[in-house]
């Protein structure tokens, strides 16, 4: 049996470290490759170093870990910040120098950074720092895509088929891409209009981060869950506004896109005819095509993006599901839609 006192002084080590560890989510696993300091996992009661600073962590490490039960994996508070610099220097960098070297690997290193930084974003939304540096290299990103012909259209696979980011922060990337995708297709609009709808279409969810994380993983909510998840667009539009060079009317496109999700939430998975005619209405009633492509755009990537509540559906089930909603008032944009779409994935 141990000595009284030793006992005594590892309930307090313990107890200092769980004030003092930050859990690691597991985009931020995946974008090591080398442990930035000593890693924790937490064992039969007691948080234990699993892998020293430096020590390599791939895809095979981390498999090891979860089959054996050692997860999540934890880092010191402050050795979490010095991580958390790193990425965002490299985000600055990057952002910097997009156009020197090969322009694939350089919007495909910055596109993984710049959700990275959207992590960090959703952790403190509040940091001026964090939403400024966000937004100067999304709008980076947004021109060098412009200039660059099919990019958008490789960045949207290679994020679509990774599997490193919570749906979350892949969802707004993959709707704004296909949106960029499509307003440069349609010649209808400037460079500088496109500019200020992809942030619109990129920021568009970050109200999302005043909801706690597990409502998003959950298959049943409470009403005020739901009015909650609502609600992020209104969230969202109040962090932005005054912090970042949007104009009221970006905003306005903000506080309406989320107009039609009903039939994606997984406590109404059933929409009757009465919710669709309700839509219809809605949709009548925002401002502008803009708003419209955006709202179509984002709807479409959630429903072709899994969910922890449910599968994602096929292409062509998607494209039926905007049909209904647009097909009465807008079909000849739903038209313009479809035929973007199927090049798009083709």
């Amino acid at each position: 049996m141990k000595p009284l006192k030793n006992n005594i002084l590892t309930v307090l080590e313990q107890s200092n470290l769980s004030f003092k560890l930050v859990k690691l989510e597991t985009n931020e696993i995946l974008n090591l490759k080398f442990a930035p300091s000593d890693l924790f996992a937490y064992q039969n009661n007691l948080f234990k170093v699993v892998l020293v600073r430096g020590e390599a962590l791939n895809r095979e490490k981390i498999t090891e870990f979860i089959q054996k039960n050692i997860w999540p994996l934890f880092i010191p508070a402050d050795a979490y910040e010095l991580f958390k610099n790193e990425q965002q220097e490299e985000l600055r960098n990057i952002t910097r120098a997009l156009s020197i070297g090969d322009p694939a690997a350089n919007a495909k290193k910055q596109s993984n950074l710049l959700c990275q930084n959207m992590f960090f974003l959703y952790q403190s939304p509040e940091s001026d720092e964090v939403l400024k540096l966000q937004h100067q290299s999304t709008k980076n990103l947004c021109n060098f895509l412009l200039e660059n012909g099919n990019l958008g259209k490789e960045l949207f696979k290679d994020i679509q088929s990774s599997a490193r980011y919570h749906f979350l922060i892949k969802q707004p990337f993959l709707s704004t891409l296909m949106l960029l995708g499509f307003l440069k297709s349609s010649n209808h609009f400037s460079p500088k209009e496109i500019e200020s709808l992809f942030i619109t279409s990129y920021f568009k969810d970050v109200g999302m981060s005043l909801i706690p994380y597990d409502k998003h993983e959950a298959s049943e909510l409470t009403e005020d869950d739901r009015e909650s998840l609502h609600n992020h667009p209104e969230y969202s539009a109040q962090i932005l506004s005054g912090r970042i060079p949007i104009s009221n009317n970006y905003l306005d496109i903000m506080l309406n896109h989320h107009q039609f999700y009903s039939r994606l939430d997984p406590n109404h998975s059933n929409q009757d005819s009465e919710q669709a005619q309700l839509n219809r209405e809605s949709l009548k009633h925002i401002a502008g095509a803009e708003t419209l492509f955006i709202c179509i755009f984002d709807i479409l990537a959630a429903l072709i993006t899994p969910r922890p509540y449910r599968k994602a559906v096929t292409l062509y089930e998607a494209l039926e599901h905007i049909r209904e909603i647009m097909i009465k008032d807008h079909a000849s944009d739903f038209k313009h839609i479809v035929l973007f779409v199927k090049k798009y994935f083709t």
